[in-house]
């Protein structure tokens, strides 16, 4: 595949000794992952080890069980003269007694049922009843114990074992009476945790109906809530006596505003009451009379006082209509409204007095909860440092017994009768060290002589090509880590391509290695770079190509003469399964010319087997590069490298390798 980017001649990183034969170099294995593989197979390479092992020591012990040779084994246990250190509740005894801890029957039965449970091969409780237990000299503090077997490691578990068990009796026998101290604690323990168990039943009957608060936590919360209650039923009061004082403004504004006010008033001056009528009377009584007459005197003086009162403002109206007054009306409507505000307080202020009684009652309740919680609190912690104070006691005993020493104690442990079992373990050791080896040996072999790609170090080693970097598995690795090993191999690829054309000789092909070249052609054409992929494919693998029409409108398709174009992608399909002649060579080289005049790289696909070496020379001669793709643990390194050198040899066209489908932990980014 062809980019300009940085333009190194990546022939000169290659490395490797030319010199040296390819059909030896291809047995070059990296030892990273033989290192990798031969630790994941620790188990096996342990496995093979024990087995090794195993098989020896059964070998050993048979030989050992058909000898007739019998084996002995002293140990020696050492009756000390009293100490501080000593606990004071011990029984003074002497040598002669202790030994009978060492003989009797219950240690003897112990001892059996032990090595019953090890499993001792060859042991039967009649070499217990053997075993024979006496002071080494007269009046000596020194107990010697003889144990006989056919087996030199039986005899000395049955020495050891004799003392173990003995030495145990004794001081069983002696802490007897510490054991019955802390029964009697343990006892009372029991007793202590029974009460509190009591106490805590009796503290939860102290609890309200479907509370989880305690009576101490709840009484708090009840004070909380009285308080509030009293400080809303004082705001209610306050409220109160503002509207009482209210109610009295309005009742004395309403005192002094008058309930109905004149709406109209009418004064009718022409009526023979009014002044027009009095002139008319006046003119015809002054036809009858003159001036003098005391009934036109009369007269004149009411129509002068009708005058009068008409050019003043207090004259009397003839009729009057009265209204209810709007000031008094809005008055008496605050009233109504504030009396039913007055009434809702009062009825409040009831309901707040009467939660405070109701809520007092509680409180005095729970005061009294309170107190038997308090106490039963109290008595609860009285017990529980009770029962601490127990329990250090029987640490300190049980400390006692177990720190304290006994005046009887192993002075040697029983040793083989011959130095030749540590040969025998020895022995044992070399034999499993040596199959281990012998097992790594072959597992080295065996995955060399497999002629495998197990990292792409090897294309530059064992095949003298261009190390394009590994591809990680998807189904081993995260999203993270294939999409950074995806990239790394692009960037690697920028700088090894430098033409225009690649061919891709690709060996067990996968659905990674797919997806990652259809990834490959997508990233270049993001970056504005067209890949055009063509792949080669012999007539007998091309059955359902043959039906794939080109896309419409493909102006360039229509050119092609053997290519069938199918958007980015191409089919060459030629006759022979190995190779193609001279006319399907020419016709491929045509369309790839038309291909290059509209795409900036082609791409020509095959996969190689052994039998294609001629197709691999024949694509080598028409592309100006070459990147071949492996799988891991699956391409094989002779197959690979007899097509390389083959195309080598007919041209010296740069080639790189790629690694796909690395699994953990052999892919390192």
């Amino acid at each position: 595949m062809s980019l300009e980017f940085n333009k190194v001649d990546l022939n000169k990183k290659i490395g490797g000794n030319d010199n040296f034969p390819s059909y030896l170099r291809i047995f070059w294995i990296d030892p990273r992952y033989l290192f990798l593989y031969l630790k994941s197979k620790w188990k096996w390479i342990l496995l093979v080890f024990g087995i090794a092992c195993l098989l020896s020591v059964i070998f050993i012990t048979v030989t050992n069980t058909i000898s007739s040779e019998r084996w002995l084994a002293h140990a020696k246990v050492l009756h000390q003269s009293r100490s501080s250190k000593v606990p004071k509740y011990y029984e003074n005894m002497d040598t002669g007694t202790i030994l009978q801890f060492f003989t009797s029957q219950k240690t003897r039965n112990l001892v059996s049922e032990k090595l019953k449970l090890l499993s001792k091969s060859n042991f039967t409780p009649t070499l217990v009843g053997n075993v024979e237990v006496a002071q080494e000299r007269r009046n000596s503090p020194t107990i010697l114990i003889t144990a006989y077997a056919n087996n030199p490691d039986l005899a000395v578990t049955i020495a050891n074992e004799v003392a173990n068990q003995g030495i145990k009796a004794y001081t069983d026998y002696q802490n007897q009476s510490m054991f019955k101290v802390i029964q009697d604690y343990q006892k009372q323990m029991t007793n202590i945790d029974r009460d509190i168990s009591q106490i805590q039943i009796r503290k939860k009957n102290l609890y309200s109906e479907n509370s989880l608060l305690s009576p101490d936590i709840e009484l708090s919360s009840k004070n909380l809530d009285l308080s509030s209650y009293a400080f809303k039923k004082e705001e209610l009061l306050i409220e109160l006596k503002t509207i009482d004082i209210t109610i009295n403004s309005i009742k004395e504004h309403m005192s002094q505003t008058p309930q109905m006010i004149d709406s109209e008033q009418h004064i009718d001056n022409r009526s023979s009451l009014g002044l027009t009528g009095k002139k008319a009377e006046l003119e015809s009584l002054l036809k009858r009379y003159t001036e003098e007459n005391p009934k036109v005197q009369v007269i004149k003086d009411e129509i002068e006082i009708l005058e009068r009162n008409l050019n003043s403002s207090n004259q009397i109206p003839d009729i009057s209509v009265l209204r209810l007054n709007p000031v008094y009306s809005k008055l008496q409507s605050d009233l109504a409204t504030y009396d039913i505000q007055k009434k809702t307080l009062i009825a409040q202020i009831e309901q707040y007095e009467n939660d405070l009684t109701k809520r007092e009652d509680e409180i005095k309740d729970l005061i009294n909860r309170r107190e038997q919680y308090n106490n039963l609190t109290i008595e609860e912690d009285r017990l529980r440092q009770r029962n601490g104070n127990i329990l250090d006691k029987i640490s300190d005993l049980e400390y006692l017994i177990g720190t304290s020493l006994p005046d009887v104690t192993i002075f040697e442990l029983a040793s083989k009768a011959y130095s030749k079992t540590n040969h025998t373990k020895f022995l044992v050791i070399i034999v499993g060290i040596s199959a281990s080896l012998l097992f790594l040996f072959v597992l080295v072999a065996y995955q060399i002589f497999r002629l495998r790609i197990f990292s792409s170090s090897e294309y530059k080693t064992a095949l003298h090509i261009a190390n394009l970097g590994e591809l990680a598995a998807r189904e081993d690795h995260s999203k993270n880590i294939v999409i950074t090993s995806f990239q790394n191999m692009l960037e690697k690829l920028k700088q090894f391509s430098k033409n225009k054309k690649s061919i891709f000789l690709k060996f067990d092909p996968t659905p990674d290695l797919e997806d990652i070249l259809q990834q490959t052609q997508n990233a270049l054409l993001i970056n504005g770079i067209k890949i055009f992929r063509l792949h080669c494919l012999p007539a007998s693998q091309a059955t359902d190509i043959i039906n794939l029409t080109p896309l419409e409108n493909d102006e360039l398709s229509q050119k092609m003469i053997a290519v069938k174009k199918i958007g980015d992608q191409g089919y060459y399909i030629f006759l022979n399964n190995l190779s193609m002649n001279n006319p399907e060579i020419d016709l491929l080289k045509f369309d790839i010319e038309l291909l290059l005049s509209e795409y900036d790289h082609v791409i020509l696909e095959t996969i190689a087997n052994e039998k294609n070496i001629l197709l691999s020379i024949q694509l080598a001669q028409i592309t100006e590069e070459i990147i071949i793709t492996s799988t891991f643990e699956k391409t094989n390194k002779f197959l690979l490298n007899k097509h390389i050198e083959h195309m080598k040899g007919v041209s010296d066209l740069n080639i790189g390798g790629i690694l796909s489908d690395v699994p953990k932990p052999y892919f390192n980014i």
